[in-house]
């Protein structure tokens, strides 16, 4: 066989083995580039879903701050005296003040003296103890309610600035390829 049709099996080869060896890398970019998309989307449907299983305890922290800012009279006497109505009509709260007023009354009507000053006395001191430890239990309830929303805002927090960061790297990865 002649040098030249040798020399240019040898060109020709080289240059087919060139093309696959392209051909190869590309299909392997465009392989890495759409598991990389198939990575962002699937951070991005957890990120979603986290987010959105959280979302009611934010909303009940969000709220209990509302509450708890109108009680403080942040917004205004209008909302202070609002949220004060409703400890009053707290279920627990009612029931409690109701049947121990009625347990002082009968107290005292069965020593015959319903009416009188000490009997005044004795509901005037039930009232009151009831509503400043019934008062401190309700605030420590909205503010229990008001933690459980922070801790799921910094979570879902922590959880978008991971998700960010994943992402990134997974665009990343897509951009080398």
């Amino acid at each position: 066989m002649p040098v030249a049709t040798t020399t240019a099996i040898i060109a020709g080869t080289a240059l087919v083995g060139a093309g696959a060896s392209v051909y190869s890398a590309n299909k392997a970019a465009d392989a890495q580039k759409k598991a990389a998309a198939a990575g962002v989307a699937n951070e991005r449907g957890m990120y979603d879903q986290t987010r959105s299983d959280l979302a009611p305890y934010r909303d009940q922290g969000a709220q209990s701050t509302a509450l708890m800012s109108d009680l403080y009279g942040f917004n205004g006497p209008e909302k202070q005296a609002a949220a004060k109505a409703q400890f009053q009509t707290d279920p627990g709260y009612e029931f409690q003040r109701s049947e121990g007023l009625r347990a002082v009354e009968g107290s005292a009507a069965a020593r015959g003296s319903a009416l009188s000053g000490g009997a005044m006395k004795a509901l005037q001191s039930y009232g009151t103890g009831l509503a400043d430890q019934s008062y401190g239990n309700w605030y420590q309830r909205l503010a229990n309610m008001q933690g459980i929303g922070q801790n799921a805002a910094a979570q879902t927090g922590n959880i978008g600035a991971n998700t960010a960061s994943n992402i990134s790297k997974l665009y990343g990865q897509a951009g080398a390829a």
